[in-house]
């Protein structure tokens, strides 16, 4: 077992100086420490389905995962339980038995084609010796993971099903839809059904989200910057002004406030001359033809044509029945 991976091949130093950078993040390290983990430091590519221990085995290596999955699992009875999923980006290590001095009680599978950077443990146990910030950063590492662990385990007994797939979506480093849906159900303890529902319910409160952020910044371009102002304002245009494409606004418009672009646009071009007709001072400066011109519509045809189809009058009509009241 420690001839393994024997002879052992050197990753690319941009790699290793990627782990080292992730190390230095829980405390600084010394030149001469990372000198000694480029020497000793060695990549292990494996195969989807093969395994870095059984159950039984003795650890004899700690691994940095540089892509790919790998997770724990023990069987008790019929049932396999998952009990670790590791992505990019993580440390991967035998829970029991870390330093090889007693048989680990968890199977550790690749779960997609993965590339790691590897140490013995021999290797590491000296850096401990030579190197005492080592001790800092691995003292540091398994604290997070403790604390992880303890939080899971409260999680798992107390939390409902969809704040236990909150939380692993938050301590997750990778992204979430690698990991396949069958060994996040079962590191959850719950069904696939229930973790697919979840799934859903929690994509259709993002999409509420964003559809209110729409709406807000729509609102907010057309009432407090005026754009409907804008004679030559198209679609396009709009869309750019907000920062989403025009294939996104479209569909705003027309599932949110069932208009066209055009009537869209209209609506607030007349509700600004209906506000300006209220008041008849307004006429001492300004005709019917140059309040629709303020409003953003390009000819006199155009303008009373949406009046009349937003209210049902003319302009005229509609300025001499609020004067009347």
């Amino acid at each position: 077992m420690a001839q393994r991976y024997y002879p052992y091949t050197k990753p690319p130093v941009e790699v290793v100086n990627s782990v080292l950078d992730f190390l230095s993040g829980f405390s600084p390290m010394s030149k001469e420490l990372r000198l000694a983990f480029l020497e000793s430091a060695f990549e292990v590519s494996l195969k989807a389905g093969s395994f870095l221990l059984r159950k039984g085995e003795t650890s004899r290596y700690f691994y940095f995962l540089v892509k790919g999955i790998v997770t724990g699992y023990r069987i008790k009875g019929s049932k396999k339980l998952t009990t670790f999923i590791c992505v990019d980006g993580e440390f991967v290590a035998a829970i029991e038995g870390m330093y090889g001095d007693v048989p680990t009680v968890d199977n550790m599978l690749i779960s997609s084609d993965s590339y790691l950077v590897a140490l013995r443990t021999e290797d590491l146990l000296s850096f401990y010796v030579d190197f005492p910030e080592m001790n800092v950063i691995m003292r540091k590492i398994l604290e997070s993971y403790y604390t992880i662990a303890h939080e899971r385990s409260i999680m798992i007994r107390m939390g409902t099903a969809r704040e236990r797939y909150e939380y692993y979506l938050k301590n997750l480093p990778g992204p979430s839809d690698k990991v396949p849906a069958e060994l996040v159900a079962s590191f959850l303890d719950m069904k696939i059904s229930t973790l697919e529902k979840i799934k859903k319910d929690i994509a259709q409160s993002d999409r509420k989200c964003w559809f209110v952020n729409d709406v807000h910044k729509l609102e907010k371009a057309m009432i407090v910057d005026r754009l409907y102002q804008e004679k030559r304002i198209t679609l396009k245009a709009l869309a750019l002004h907000l920062e989403m494409s025009a294939h996104k606004l479209s569909y705003l418009l027309n599932h949110h406030y069932e208009k066209s672009f055009s009537d869209f646009v209209n609506f607030f071009r007349i509700d600004y001359v209906k506000k300006q007709l209220m008041d008849k001072n307004n006429f001492e400066y300004l005709t019917i033809e140059a309040l629709g011109d303020l409003a953003g519509f390009s000819s006199k045809s155009t303008f009373f044509a949406a009046f009349k189809k937003e209210t049902g009058y003319s302009p005229l009509e509609f300025f001499k029945n609020q004067n009347l009241e």
